[in-house]
């Protein structure tokens, strides 16, 4: 199979959920789509590839963390929002902060922990 080919199943593959959909846009067989997939060297490339469309996406959505939360307290602090949906910010809120107090307490004896065994 050509290259072009393969590329056009690349970007199929980052494109659609399975693997039939990708094969059925790049207009290959399902079974040559598995084949392909099996090439160490095109399993590495859809990998990295497919690796850094999520960093991407991480990188994008932390970005938006401030407004996302400027929008939260908004809505919970504003007695012009319905009590429903004060209550779903507040508990998001309060929910949010419970995750990071555990992810701090987390890292902090991880890094405890890594100093033990620095020493040793």
């Amino acid at each position: 199979m050509n290259n072009a080919k393969k590329e056009l199943l690349m970007a199929a593959l980052l494109k659609f959920p399975t693997i039939r959909e990708a094969a059925k846009s790049a207009k290959i067989p399902e079974t040559t789509a598995f084949r392909i997939l099996k090439d160490k060297e095109f399993a590495e490339e859809y990998k990295t590839r497919k690796k850094q469309i999520v960093e991407e996406s991480n990188s994008y959505l932390r970005s938006q963390t401030i407004q996302a939360s400027k929008i939260l307290v908004h809505l919970m602090t504003n007695p012009q929002t319905p009590a429903q949906t004060r209550y779903n910010a507040s508990k998001t809120v309060l929910e949010f902060d419970g995750k990071n107090a555990e992810r701090e307490e987390i890292l902090e004896r991880i890094t405890h922990l890594e100093s033990i065994i620095g020493e040793k």
